[in-house]
């Protein structure tokens, strides 16, 4: 998670790892990536077509898993919705290069303890 999101403090990924820890047994929806050796290299967990998470391993990053897992969830859904941090460009490029579009601006992360997103 550093990797992806440096703009965050250490505190902050430590929180995020607690709340996603004990959010992720609990989404519908959950894909994981794994290399031939059967190690995770990517995930993205969805309801209903709103991606609530999509993490890359730093060391795959680039090499279309991302692009991927949205694909595989796409098959099942005509549009996709998904809620980017803007203190996260690279995820907000690697969005819009995928045909997603920007219909509004929050300056509250939807991401809560009580309310993952």
């Amino acid at each position: 998670m550093e990797a992806s999101h440096g703009f965050l403090t250490v505190e902050d990924v430590d929180w995020y790892e607690q709340v996603v820890s004990r959010h992720l047994p609990h989404l519908q929806d959950v894909r994981v990536t794994e290399t031939v050796d059967d190690e995770p290299i990517g995930f993205i967990a969805q309801d209903a077509g709103e991606i609530h998470l999509l993490f890359v391993a730093p060391s795959a990053q680039g090499s279309g898993v991302g692009a991927a897992l949205l694909d595989d969830v796409a098959e099942e859904h005509a549009e996709l919705r998904v809620e980017v941090n803007e203190a996260n460009p690279t995820a907000g490029t690697f969005y819009l290069a995928k045909g997603f579009e920007q219909i509004g601006r929050s300056e509250l992360d939807g991401f809560t303890d009580d309310n993952p997103q």
